[in-house]
């Protein structure tokens, strides 16, 4: 549990009026402004549960894997000092999952992730119809590192393996898309030192 008070929020419940004395000099009339303010009180509530285990009391070939999962569950309530369409803190994920499974076998080490991220509330308005979210994501990534010394190592990361979009948000309903980011598989290699 923990409470807080003057929270930073994102707002985008303003738009740019028509005329001249717009604050633009009669230009963008229409356009939405996104900005941040400070809301009053907040309130989160939640749990995180982990496991981590090497199964080196397994025979053979077995006693190099390993397994760690983590869940984390959040619930929000705050007052934004007037009149917004949701209690829900903006930026904060209601619930979120990763597990990894590693080998780890004489100088060698694999290690493959998936890391879950559930809906959650990412700018307020006072329209309900303008309150955005970003869409649940699921990104896998391997790793991959073969030690050459005690202080340097090689490594290979390929991150986003199956090319899941970054960034999709909408307003108010799934249907209603306001941005999405396809974001390329990302592959590195290179020697890491220790000195």
């Amino acid at each position: 549990l923990k409470e807080v008070s003057d929270f930073i929020y994102t707002d985008s419940s303003r738009v740019v009026p028509a005329g001249a004395s717009n604050g633009f000099d009669g230009l963008y009339s229409g356009y939405a402004i996104t900005t941040t303010a400070n809301g009053g009180d907040a309130r989160y509530r939640g749990f995180e549960v982990n496991y981590q285990q090497q199964f080196t009391f397994l025979p053979g070939f077995l006693s190099g894997f390993g397994v760690n999962m983590n869940y984390t569950q959040l619930q929000t309530k705050g007052d934004y000092g007037g009149k917004v369409a949701t209690t829900q803190v903006a930026g904060f994920r209601p619930r979120t999952g990763n597990i990894a499974l590693n080998y780890r076998f004489s100088k060698y080490e694999v290690r493959v992730q998936t890391n879950w991220l559930d809906t959650y509330l990412t700018s307020v308005s006072t329209n309900a119809a303008l309150l955005t979210y970003e869409a649940p994501r699921v990104v896998t990534s391997a790793k991959f590192t073969y030690k050459i010394s005690n202080r340097t190592s090689f490594y290979f990361n390929w991150d986003n393996i199956f090319r899941r979009a970054e960034v999709s948000s909408y307003r108010a309903f799934r249907d209603r898309v306001s941005t999405t980011r396809l974001v390329y598989p990302g592959i590195a290699a290179g020697i890491q030192g220790r000195y």
